[in-house]
């Protein structure tokens, strides 16, 4: 009786049993499923944050990335154009209304020539390059336009290479007024090349007087001041690159296709009277064709740039006529793109080199890279360069139409540090005294230097 009691209890207490482990089910299965909504629930406003904060680099939220892109315009209106930042551009030569082609500085001392392809030579003084405004005189260029410039070492005369006509026109310099032509060569005649002249020379000393000019095919011309055809010569150099004649006038130099540059002295007995031309040495050393070369101011040595993105320095105050080759004295790298020019400051201190947008500054003695001026004419190809009398300044210009005038405090500077470094060797007083002159000379020229730079960034 007591086991048919207890039955109904059992079979209660296993109902209740089911129905309690149902809850607890069921209960579980809730918790789970919440749980796993949830992070998918988080997942939605986190990606629709993201996508704002992936618009900058720094911000992870909507508001810090929409701060910084308000303040981005106004940082961008403070920062100052490239070249009006840069502390070495002294001034800027704007008259041109095409492409500068190339310039010179006169041989007076206080004028720079710059040539166009829009029909004009202008002159500026060099007084005005540290004012506002440049002034300058223009001379046209008739029917035509220069490719080339070269003055007489007394700066009475300059002789242009013409485009169209393929020949000479000299110029009585005017300086501060207009020059005037004088005379075409050859006068009324066909020129001697059918092809595109690309460099001229003029000497005028005691003992040389004479004008030349250098042809894209392979053949450099020479006249007297009177415009008679004196030589002709086939360099044999598959094409021609450029020409330049010695400041003393005996030697015109020229380079092409090849890798080296030939040099050529003016045989000349009487003073004046041109007896022909004689090949007598050669710079080389590059591995593709040289593009330029320039003489120094005492006819001792010469530079070289050559489309292998290389420049040479070479001593040619050697014994030629016993066959001794020039010394190689220094060399620096550069990229070379589509043109380049080399310039050799009058002391022989510093090497400046334009190809592209770009100015390099270098030390002659070691080749070392001074420093570089990534866009010297922004935007455009820079087509020459050339250093003032007293080294002080660099002149470039291209096809931007302006001339830019540059301190050349780099150089200067170590100008400076090579004379110290000699003056310390020197034992003899008498010319470690001699040394610090012109140290001294030097230094007030850099603090002057450094002065202009100063006033500049007020």
């Amino acid at each position: 009786g007591i086991l048919a009691r207890q039955w109904p209890l059992c079979e209660m207490d296993a109902t209740l049993l089911v129905a309690l482990l149902a809850v607890v089910a069921a209960v579980v299965v809730a918790l789970f499923l919440r749980r796993s909504a949830a992070p998918a629930a988080a997942a939605k406003p986190a990606s629709k944050a993201a996508e704002p904060a992936s618009a900058t680099t720094t911000s992870s939220s909507n508001a810090p990335a929409k701060e910084k892109a308000d303040k981005a315009p106004k940082e961008a209106k403070k920062k100052p154009a490239a070249n009006q930042a840069h502390p070495l551009l002294l001034a800027q030569l704007k008259a041109h209304t095409d492409a500068v082609i190339g310039l010179q500085f006169v041989p007076d001392g206080v004028h720079l020539a710059s040539i166009s392809a829009d029909r004009t030579v202008r002159v500026w003084s060099m007084e005005d390059f540290e004012e506002k405004v440049h002034a300058c005189t223009r001379t046209n260029v008739e029917l035509d336009h220069a490719v080339s410039i070269a003055f007489s070492p007394d700066a009475k005369a300059f002789v242009v290479g013409l485009a169209q006509k393929r020949g000479l026109r000299v110029f009585k310099f005017g300086g501060k007024k207009e020059s005037v032509a004088a005379m075409d060569i050859p006068e009324g005649r066909k020129p001697p090349s059918d092809s595109e002249i690309v460099a001229v020379g003029l000497a005028k000393t005691d003992k040389y007087k004479y004008m030349a000019a250098c042809y894209a095919d392979t053949s450099f011309h020479v006249w007297s001041p009177k415009g008679d055809l004196l030589q002709s010569v086939d360099t044999k150099m598959m094409s021609n690159n450029f020409l330049t004649v010695s400041p003393c006038g005996k030697f015109i130099a020229c380079s092409g296709f090849t890798s080296d540059a030939r040099i050529y002295e003016v045989q000349s007995v009487e003073p004046g009277i041109f007896q022909g031309l004689q090949d007598v040495m050669s710079v080389g050393g590059h591995k593709s064709g040289v593009v330029h070369m320039v003489f120094s101011v005492d006819s001792t040595k010469m530079a070289t740039v050559s489309k292998d993105g290389t420049w040479r320095l070479f001593d040619i105050d050697v014994r030629y006529k016993q066959r001794e080759d020039p010394r190689f004295i220094s060399s620096g790298k550069y990229e070379f793109v589509e043109h380049a020019r080399v310039a050799l400051s009058p002391d022989a201190f510093t090497v400046a080199v334009v190809s592209g947008q770009v100015l390099y500054v270098y030390s002659a003695a070691d080749g070392t890279l001074l420093g570089s001026i990534p866009t010297a004419h922004p935007g455009s190809k820079s087509r020459d360069v050339a250093f003032d009398a007293e080294s002080r300044y660099i002149a470039t210009c291209g096809d931007d139409k302006s001339v830019r005038i540059w301190l050349n405090k780099w150089g200067l500077e170590s100008k400076i540090q090579i004379l110290e470094e000699k003056k310390r060797r020197q034992e003899k007083e008498a010319q470690k005294d001699r040394i610090e002159s012109v140290l001294q000379a030097q230094r007030e020229l850099l603090q002057s230097m450094e002065a202009i730079m100063a006033k500049q960034e007020q």
